[in-house]
């Protein structure tokens, strides 16, 4: 029989802000305040290149669960970027990709996240076009 080493616990101080946010997203990705940390900290260490181990195939799925759980904030950020870059050349629309974000119209995580997209360009007064999953056409 193996027997599991115990891990050592580690103290962690941190802001009330950045606690609040890490509880929402453990909240929402249904894992516990340490998971949330663990996956965030080996995720940052495997996007270092610091990772001396393969990942398992289950730690795999979770990550891109993570990462498929930040698509949204993916495509709100470029889109915010573009059109911050738009206004400063005086120009009233832009043409942003998605081919970035390699989004799959048969993932239902994916439309969603689009859609919540374009929801809040919408509500913040953007005229939206969707030409497919290729690109947005905003207008303002």
């Amino acid at each position: 029989m193996s027997e599991k080493k115990q891990q050592t616990a580690y103290p962690l101080r941190m802001t009330p802000d950045l606690r609040d946010a890490i509880e929402k997203a453990a909240q929402d990705s249904k894992r516990s305040v340490n998971a949330e940390i663990v996956t965030r900290l080996e995720l940052s260490l495997i996007a270092d290149d610091r990772s001396t181990t393969f990942l398992s195939a289950e730690k795999a799925r979770e990550l891109v669960t993570l990462a498929e759980g930040n698509l949204t904030k993916k495509i709100h950020d470029a889109i915010q970027r573009s059109i911050a870059l738009s206004a400063v050349e005086g120009q009233a629309r832009v043409v942003v990709p998605l081919s970035p974000f390699n989004l799959d119209s048969d993932d239902d995580a994916h439309i969603d996240a689009l859609k919540t997209v374009v929801q809040r360009l919408e509500d913040a007064g953007y005229s939206v076009e969707i030409s497919g999953l290729d690109r947005i056409t905003l207008s303002f």
